[in-house]
This record gives structure tokens, sequence and C-alpha cells, in this order.
């Protein structure tokens, strides 16, 4: 497997799995919070602000390695470890 290849499976996928995953919830929240905004609290904006503040730069950043072909950081070695991304998407499910 080329380097390149590994920074798209490795870097690319799981970042634009988390982007999705944050983005659907923000959708799933919004009507919510809309039909809502005259008794919105600072607590409940924050917290649907949040979905799309970490959405929209992990689609960022996954479209920027998948245009570029390289590795966040620069080296990809073997088979890296998956916990971050698997870490964070299933926050963002539950």
């Amino acid at each position: 497997m080329s380097a390149e290849t590994k920074a798209v499976v490795f870097n690319a996928v799981p970042l634009f799995a988390v982007a999705a995953a944050y983005l659907a919830v923000a959708v799933a929240v919004g009507p919510r919070l809309w039909r809502e905004r005259a008794g919105l609290t600072a607590n409940d904006l924050a917290l649907g602000l949040m979905f799309p503040c970490i959405g929209i730069p992990a689609a960022i950043l996954g479209a920027a390695v998948l245009d570029s072909r390289n590795a966040i950081g620069g080296l990809v070695r073997g088979e890296p470890d998956r916990a971050p991304a698997g870490a964070r998407l299933p926050g963002s499910l539950g």
C-alpha cells in the first residue's frame, strides 16, 4: 500500500466519518433549537453550535488530506491507532 493510499484510508476517511456524524447530529438538533428559540438558554445554544463547529473543520481537514494525499503530520507508520476517530464517533451518536 502506497503512502498516498495510507494517508487517504487512515486520515481522510475517519475525518469524513467524524464530520458526517457531527453534522448529522447538528441537522437533527437544529430544528428543535429553532422551534424553541424564544426560551433558548446559553447552554442550549452552545450545545447546538458545538456539533457544526466540530463537523465543519473535520470535513475541511478531510478534504485537504484527500486533495494533497499527504498524511496529517506528514507520516503514516504501518497500522495507525484508530482510537482518536473511534473515540469521537460514538460520542456524537449517543
